[in-house]
C-alpha cells in the first residue's frame, strides 16, 4: 500500500453555527439512538427532527439562527420533508447520518 505523510495532516475547517448544530445532532444520534415514527422515543433515541431539536443550546425559539435556516440547508440536500425522510419504510439510522454530515459540511 502507498504512503504519503502528508495525508496524515489534520486540516482545521471553519464551520458556521447550522453547520455545527448538524454536527451536534449526528453526535446525539450516535450517543443515543435514532428512530422513526417519534420525535423522541421512550428509549431517548430520536428521529433526525428530535435529535436538532434536543440539540439547540437554548431551545428551538432562541436559537441565533432559525429552523428557516436548518430546513433551507435540509432542503438543498434534498431533503423537502424531514418526517418523511425520516420515517421512510427501509431507511437507516446510516443513511440518516450522512444526510445530516452532508447538509453540515455543505458548501465547504
Amino acid at each position: 500500500m502507498l504512503s504519503d505523510p502528508k495525508w496524515d495532516k489534520k486540516v482545521e475547517v471553519e464551520l458556521d453555527e447550522i453547520s455545527q448544530h448538524f454536527l451536534r445532532a449526528i453526535d446525539y444520534l450516535e450517543r443515543n439512538g435514532w428512530c422513526q415514527c417519534a420525535f423522541i422515543d421512550p428509549e431517548g433515541r430520536a428521529c433526525i427532527w428530535g435529535a436538532i431539536n434536543r440539540t439547540y443550546k437554548d431551545g428551538p425559539l432562541t436559537a441565533p439562527y432559525g429552523s428557516q435556516e436548518l430546513f433551507g440547508r435540509l432542503q438543498k440536500i434534498g431533503i423537502v420533508s424531514v418526517m418523511a425522510f425520516n420515517d421512510n419504510s427501509g431507511r437507516t439510522k446510516e443513511q440518516v447520518i450522512a444526510k445530516l454530515r452532508e447538509a453540515a459540511y455543505l458548501g465547504r
